[in-house]
């Protein structure tokens, strides 16, 4: 059956909660194993959310996850509040009331719960921490793909005259006369769409190989560190090739699963992973566009 209201939220933060907790759990060799490993078999398909991932790391990782942690206490304690607020039974009469409210008051009581809750000076910061750390990451990430996006903005520049002459025509003919003055934007919109479809496909083919080898070479260095940290194998990293032969073996698996799969997730990855997928595309428009 499914899920009510009051279900889905829980299962939604039980999840988040238990990935964070397994994640905490991980020795760094194993973390950066598992990243690597996701760069070298799927850094291609989210370009711009590695690099802004890694715009916050390098930049201000430890603000933004003190931003993070006092979102989420504040967040817990909202659960905690709505959990309580939800069982409350003030007329006796042996129903929740917000069973017996309709959607607008229940609406107007869990936005009270909400300001009564939150602490908002904590909040405010956080958020302003949070949106400070974002503009920055865009900034290093339009610094990055600086070629992708002068690409894309060059092709839309040099197609818009000709698409116009062919759209236009087509869309005058079908489109009713109160609603021709969205001919140009919808001309304008779908060459910006198609131009930066084409640039950020190039893109991906470099980020590809890039991300194969950078996420094999930190599986490499990874594994030899764990081997000596469990006392498996005694072994220096700089006088020996091991680490760089293993890399390049990844490295080499990674850029063959990715391309064989058109830089494309395979199922049911591609669902698992679609809210990132949607993610990586609007940042893309972003930094093009904005």
């Amino acid at each position: 059956c499914m899920l009510d209201r009051h279900q889905f939220g829980p299962w939604v933060v039980f999840g988040c909660t238990g990935l964070y907790t397994i994640y905490k759990g991980l020795s760094s060799n194993t973390a950066t194993m598992l990243y690597g490993l996701s760069l070298s078999f799927f850094g291609g398909s989210f370009p711009v959310a590695i690099a802004v991932t890694e715009a916050f790391r390098v930049s201000g990782g430890d603000k933004v996850v003190a931003c993070l942690t006092d979102i989420n206490e504040d967040f817990q304690n909202l659960l905690k509040a709505n959990a309580e607020d939800d069982k409350k039974d003030e007329d006796n009469d042996g129903n929740a009331d917000v069973d017996q409210v309709d959607a607008k008051s229940l609406l107007s009581r869990k936005v009270r719960l909400f300001f009564v809750t939150v602490n908002p000076d904590r909040l405010m910061n956080a958020v302003g921490g949070l949106c400070q750390a974002f503009t920055g990451a865009l900034a290093v990430a339009k610094l990055e793909f600086a070629r992708t996006i002068a690409l894309a903005v060059s092709i839309s520049d040099n197609v818009q005259k000709p698409a116009a002459l062919i759209i236009t025509p087509v869309l005058a003919r079908v489109l009713p006369v109160e609603y021709h003055k969205w001919i140009r934007p919808i001309v304008t919109t779908t060459c910006r769409l198609a131009s930066m479809h084409i640039a950020w496909y190039i893109q991906r083919i470099l980020s590809t190989i890039h991300s194969a080898m950078l996420g094999g070479l930190m599986v490499g260095r990874a594994f030899l560190r764990w081997l000596n940290d469990r006392k498996f194998m005694m072994v220096d990293p700089d006088r020996t090739m091991l680490d760089e032969a293993l890399g390049w073996l990844i490295a080499f698996a990674g850029i063959y699963f990715q391309f064989s799969n058109n830089m494309r997730l395979p199922f049911p990855l591609n669902l698992i992973l679609l809210p990132l997928s949607i993610i990586d595309y609007v940042l893309q428009w972003i930094i093009t566009w904005q």
